[in-house]
C-alpha cells in the first residue's frame, strides 16, 4: 500500500524550487505553475523532469508531469514569466495502469521519465512509487537479448526493408517510410549494444552521445531519402550495421511472435 502525502504549503513547495540550480526566471515560472495547479483539486502530484531534474543549468524549457484524477491524457503549454512550461497530464487511473501495474519493459525508458523527477507534490504517493520503480529498473539495466528476441528484430527490419523497397515509385510515401524505418534501425542499434531505448523525441541526441558512427550513418541514410536507389542503399546498409551482432538481415525465416 502506497503512503499518502497531504498537499503541501506554497512555503515548502518554494523551497523546494528554490533549491534547483537554475535562473530565477524560471524559479519565477516554476513557482507560479505550482501555486496555479495547487488551486485545482483534481490536481494530484506535480513533479519537474526533463533537463531541471536532471540537473542542467541552462534547460531550454520547463516540463512537469501533472497527476490528476480520472483517466486524461493530454499535454498543455503555458507561458510564465517568458518561459514554457510544459505539462504531460496524466489520470491517475492510467498512469497507474501504464507505470505501476504492467509487466516492466526493461529495455525501454518508462514514460514519462520519472527516475530523475523533482517531486514538488504527491498526494497519493503514485508519483513517488513510479520513481522508485524506474530506479530500479535503470539500476539493474536493459534485459539480455535472447535469441528469439534478436529473430524478431531481423525479422522486423527485413519485412520493413522490403516495404520500403516497394514504395520506390512514390516518393512521398518513401520519404515518410525511410525516416521511420532509420529510426528503427537507431533504437534496434542501441538494443543489440545493451542500452536503453530513449523516446524518439529523445533518440538523436541520445545517438549521438552512445553511437556517434551510427549517427552519423543514419544522417547520410536519411539525406538520401529523395533519390530512390540511394536511400535504399543506404537504408540496407543502416540495417545490415544495426542487426550485425546477431547476423544481420535474413532471407526466409519463422519466429514466434508471442
Amino acid at each position: 500500500m502506497r503512503q499518502t502525502a497531504t498537499r503541501p504549503e506554497n512555503a515548502e513547495i518554494q523551497k523546494r524550487i528554490g533549491l534547483l540550480h537554475i535562473e530565477e526566471r524560471k524559479k519565477d515560472a516554476l513557482l507560479s505553475a505550482a501555486e496555479h495547479l495547487l488551486a485545482d483539486r483534481k490536481v494530484l502530484g506535480v513533479a519537474i523532469i526533463g533537463s531541471i531534474s536532471r540537473g542542467e543549468t541552462n534547460p531550454n524549457d520547463i516540463d512537469l508531469v501533472v497527476l490528476v484524477r480520472g483517466s486524461r491524457y493530454a499535454t498543455r503549454r503555458r507561458i510564465y514569466h517568458r518561459e514554457r512550461v510544459h505539462m504531460l497530464i496524466r489520470g491517475i487511473e492510467r498512469f497507474i495502469q501504464s507505470n505501476l501495474r504492467r509487466a516492466p519493459e526493461r529495455w525501454r525508458y518508462a514514460y514519462p521519465p520519472l527516475s530523475d523527477a523533482v517531486i514538488l507534490w504527491d498526494s497519493e504517493g503514485t508519483l513517488a512509487a513510479a520513481r522508485g520503480r524506474q530506479r530500479r529498473l535503470r539500476s539493474i539495466g536493459p534485459s539480455r537479448v535472447l535469441p528469439n528476441e534478436a529473430m524478431r528484430l531481423r525479422a522486423e527490419l527485413t519485412e520493413s526493408l522490403e516495404a520500403l523497397e516497394a514504395c520506390r515509385a512514390d516518393e512521398l510515401c518513401r520519404i515518410i517510410l525511410a525516416t521511420q524505418f532509420i529510426a528503427r534501425c537507431a533504437e534496434v542499434h542501441l538494443r543489440l549494444r545493451g542500452f536503453w531505448a530513449p523516446t524518439r523525441e529523445n533518440l538523436p541526441r541520445e545517438l549521438k552521445t552512445l553511437a556517434p558512427e551510427f549517427a552519423g550513418l543514419c544522417q547520410k541514410a536519411l539525406s538520401q531519402a529523395g533519390r530512390a536507389d540511394a536511400c535504399l542503399r543506404m537504408a540496407r546498409r543502416a540495417a545490415e550495421k544495426a542487426l550485425a551482432s546477431v547476423g544481420g538481415l535474413v532471407g526466409e525465416y519463422e519466429v514466434c511472435w508471442d
